[in-house]
């Protein structure tokens, strides 16, 4: 037997890229095939989560739980919305702390703050950021813990007391 080469191409086999221009047409033409398949995952699973946290940082804390709290008086409730938002509604307690107010407005919640307090911290659903930004930088900066995220922010807190009927 002979060790014999076919040298000729076949008509469905890519050559290698040779090239810089050659190697960026390779890395669109990926791209390209990947759309359909992106567009086909969407439409399959339209109730997927935008993303998947690794780890909570900040526990959550249902609205019955803080609701507990309250009563018990074991809460110190921030806002952490728009100072117009918190001035047209809020948890009846809560005090405003908006990100873009931070140090003005920490000087009323360190007044406030009891070291057998919980801090829970809202803001106006569960994809809002500002609550995890300002219970990162009350962590960080004041070295306090026992911070709780309310689930479902305000959004859910509102409509949760107004299913039960109960008055603000």
């Amino acid at each position: 037997m002979s060790d014999h080469h076919n040298n000729t191409s076949l008509p469905f086999v890519l050559d290698k890229p040779k090239g810089s221009a050659s190697t960026a047409r390779w890395i669109f033409l990926l791209c390209v095939l990947a759309i359909p398949f992106a567009i086909g995952n969407a439409w399959l699973n339209p109730h997927r989560p935008l993303f998947v946290p690794q780890a909570l940082e900040f526990p959550y804390i249902s609205v019955v739980g803080l609701q507990s709290l309250q009563r018990e008086g074991r809460v110190l409730i921030l806002d952490a919305r728009a100072p117009s938002q918190f001035a047209e509604a809020h948890i009846p307690g809560a005090l405003s702390l908006y990100p873009g107010n931070f140090d003005d407005d920490l000087v009323t919640v360190v007044d406030s703050w009891q070291p057998n307090l919980s801090i829970v911290i809202y803001c106006d659903d569960a994809q809002c950021r500002s609550s995890n930004v300002i219970a990162r930088r009350i962590r960080d900066e004041l070295g306090l813990d026992s911070i709780y995220l309310l689930e479902g922010g305000w959004s859910l807190w509102i409509k949760e007391i107004l299913r039960n009927d109960n008055v603000l």
